[in-house]
């Protein structure tokens, strides 16, 4: 009897191993199969937007896109795809640097004209339409200034001043 069970016992074992080596045939198929198939993630971006400023011996640059996690590419062209980003990291400067800088425009809605006060003193002034076109520009202008709008027709302008450290600041100015 003692011999029937250690029979059976080393049958049982011949099949267990004989089926841990199917299965471990099977795992090393599919992983070296798999590697052609799976996706690499690579650190190349899709761009669709971003911009450099630079102030004194500060630089700021940043992109806007999404990491790059396929390529298809044949003779005629290539195809990237990516994916949305679940968190975002933002970075900053600390401290609000526009603080700085107060433009006071009266009055706004304007008719005949507009005054403009600053807080301090600019480098250059220039109000431009929506299309980007300076209607009128102004080196060194005084802290407070005067601009005739009569000619202008209804509409929304953008007054544009430049301070020290050529840092923009952007108001709006209202036709009417």
């Amino acid at each position: 009897m003692m011999r029937k069970n250690i029979q059976n016992a080393s049958v049982i074992i011949k099949r267990g191993v004989k089926y841990m080596l199917n299965i471990l045939l099977v795992v090393l198929f599919a992983m070296s199969s798999g590697t052609a198939f799976t996706q690499q993630i690579s650190s190349s971006l899709i761009c669709s937007s971003g911009d450099n400023f630079t102030l004194a011996n500060q630089s700021l640059e940043f992109t806007i896109g999404d990491i790059v996690t396929e390529t298809f590419q044949n003779n005629v062209g290539g195809l990237s795809q990516g994916f949305l980003q679940g968190t975002t990291q933002g970075t900053g400067i600390k401290g609000n640097i526009m603080s700085h800088f107060n433009i006071d425009i009266f009055p706004n809605p304007a008719h005949d004209g507009i005054t403009v006060i600053c807080n301090k003193k600019a480098l250059s002034m220039e109000i431009v339409d929506l299309s980007g076109h300076v209607l009128i520009r102004k080196k060194n202008p005084a802290e407070t200034e005067t601009f005739n709008t009569v000619k202008f027709q209804k509409g929304v302008y953008l007054l544009k001043t430049v301070f020290e450290r050529n840092i923009p600041v952007v108001k709006r100015i209202v036709k009417y």
